[in-house]
């Protein structure tokens, strides 16, 4: 919560956001760029820094977690949304 707290700090007071990316495998350079921009227009901020994890678990996709939303575009959270929707 304290780093949080200090990642969202950070992004208001010097427009660096800092993301938390959780993907089911390494990002390419290409999807790392793609996601940069993104975030970059998607935002006000100046720089964006990625965190990077791996979780084979999620399928395919990825989870992108700032200090104030969360993205998630991974394969598992869509097929759960379709099991609820049987």
């Amino acid at each position: 919560m304290i780093i949080n707290d200090i990642a969202h700090e950070l992004y208001a007071q010097s427009s660096h956001l800092l993301v938390d990316v959780t993907s089911a495998r390494k990002l390419t350079d290409a999807v790392r760029a793609e996601l940069k921009r993104t975030l970059l227009a998607a935002t006000n901020a100046r720089r964006v820094e990625l965190a990077e994890h791996v979780d084979p678990t999620l399928l395919g996709g990825l989870v992108a977690r700032t200090p104030d939303a969360e993205l998630d575009a991974s394969v598992r959270t869509k097929l759960k949304q379709l099991a609820s929707l049987a």
